[in-house]
């Protein structure tokens, strides 16, 4: 590519990126620089500049607002993941399902402050931070390049309004729907009877299944998904009542009676086989499928609360990793 085409200042940009930014190959392990990307680079580098700085521990705050922290699972990793020497001011955020190197790789070059990443990049413990495994490469880009981490996973599951109502969604309209697991964490406030995990309710009008099928491929933008038809029951058999799980839901589902359908991302074959047996039927969209669109209302949350003293992100290289071909 020549100077004249691309211009002296995005040769200074991109000789700033190349020291500051690793290349992603067709693998998708590094960004790969191009002109576009250049271009791109300039225009946020534009729009961030009359943006107003809010500092990490107002997000944090917020965060846990809608999603308080002690309503995750005691097994979960959840919170303040990674936090950059203060002071830490945001201006740009990125919202991801996983956090990969694709995806660190696509903050870095769009200058991201903070990822507010669903599933928690650090899990287990980690003794060492070199460039052995994956997750700690991630953690380490992180770090050299000032980007905080926060992840809300299963408190997001049980918070009310979050990510398991949203996926409720899906079903229907609901007369009634709550907990299936109520959690007694915040019992001294108003979410006390509404946050736990997982849920199930009555839809306000009965649909027949072939139309719930229907409903959830639209909700969740998807031409397939998998579906297995509870004994007794057909595709045109009427479905009232429902129970939902964001994620891996057989832990919470299992042995759940009265149910006409499950709704949930993955479930073993002996868990389906079971859910058959008692009649109920269950729709299956994958893990990261039932969690994923959820990010989009998340981003108008955040952008309501901040307005337009942040730019707020949802991830072009946070992509569900199964395919159906």
């Amino acid at each position: 590519m020549s100077i004249n085409k691309i211009g002296w200042r995005n040769v200074f940009l991109a000789r700033r990126l190349l020291k500051t930014t690793p290349r992603l190959t067709t693998n998708k392990q590094f960004l790969t620089l191009n002109h576009q990307q250049y271009l791109k680079y300039s225009n946020n580098n534009n729009k961030h500049e009359n943006k107003k700085m809010t500092d990490l521990k107002e997000f944090t705050e917020f965060f846990n607002e809608i999603a308080p922290l002690q309503l995750a699972e005691s097994w979960d990793n959840v919170g303040l993941l990674v936090e950059p020497s203060p002071p830490h001011n945001v201006t740009n955020v990125m919202l991801v399902e996983d956090l990969t190197v694709p995806v660190i790789s696509e903050a870095i070059l769009k200058k991201i402050d903070l990822i507010y990443s669903y599933h928690p990049p650090i899990f287990r413990p980690l003794t060492s931070l070199t460039q052995s495994s994956v997750k700690e490469k991630i953690i380490i880009k992180a770090i050299e390049n000032r980007v905080a981490i926060y992840s809300p996973h299963t408190a997001m599951d049980a918070a009310r309004h979050g990510i398991t109502d949203w996926l409720a969604g899906a079903l229907g309209k609901w007369t009634q729907l709550g907990p299936i697991i109520e959690s007694d964490k915040l019992k001294e406030s108003d979410s006390a009877g509404t946050v736990g995990s997982g849920r199930r309710g009555r839809l306000c009008v009965p649909a027949l299944l072939e139309e719930i099928v229907q409903r959830v491929k639209d909700y969740l933008k998807l031409k397939h998904i998998t579906v297995a038809v509870g004994e007794g029951k057909t595709m045109g058999s009427l479905v009232s009542t429902g129970a939902v799980v964001c994620g891996s839901g057989a832990g919470v589902l299992k042995g759940l009676e009265g149910v006409d359908i499950f709704l949930t991302g993955e479930m073993s074959h002996h868990d389906v086989l079971d859910s058959v047996a008692r009649g109920t039927s269950v729709i299956l969209c994958s893990h990261g499928n039932s969690e994923r669109g959820f990010l989009g209302q998340l981003k108008s949350d955040f952008e309501k609360r901040f307005g337009d003293t942040i730019n707020v992100y949802l991830s072009e290289e946070d992509v569900e990793p199964l395919q159906i071909v």
